[in-house]
């Protein structure tokens, strides 16, 4: 499986979980981590899970967005959906549920390229009728407007055709 791409500010992790007045061993324990691995997400060592994220969120009472420094309205693909708390094949599964994720044979690697801005290679990725369906399942499963995951789009693929299916 892929390693998470969406990372905590280090310093920010520390100084929301001090606001909080938690210990490192307690904010561990509300996570479902070992204090040592608090530690490291503190250091900049490794990357919670998007579970992991939702979880540490709630424990210090703010957004997911606290804690990785992305505002709204600036957000990318893959911020989208760590917000929803999925990982990259939780996403994949859901989307193989959909018309469109079986039409483009979805696959983690070729999520991972979506998200990564780079070119996603496959049966029906050059077809726009096809890809311009992608937002509208993308906005389904992690609870979003449409409109928010065409800008994300545009964002993250800068310079892209912006998926858009004519009906």
């Amino acid at each position: 499986m892929p390693l998470p791409v969406r990372v905590i500010a280090p310093s920010r992790l520390a100084a929301l979980r001090e606001r909080a007045g938690l210990s490192k061993a307690e904010l561990a324990r509300r996570v479902g981590v070992s204090t040592r691995m608090v530690f490291f997400y503190e250091k900049g060592r490794h990357t919670p899970t998007p579970q992991r994220l939702q979880k540490m969120a709630a424990a210090l009472h703010c957004d997911v967005e606290e804690l990785t420094g992305v505002r709204r309205g600036e957000e990318g693909l893959v911020d989208l959906r760590f917000a929803a708390g999925l990982t990259l094949d939780q996403a994949v599964e859901l989307l193989r549920r959909t018309r469109v994720g079986r039409d483009l044979c979805l696959s983690a690697p070729r999520l991972s390229a979506l998200e990564q801005g780079r070119p996603v290679l496959g049966r029906n990725w050059r077809d726009r009728d096809v890809v311009g369906r992608l937002p509208t399942a993308l906005a389904k499963i992690y609870g979003v407007p449409v409109r928010m995951v065409v800008d994300a789009w545009m964002r993250t693929r800068a310079g892209a055709e912006i998926p858009i299916h004519s009906r």
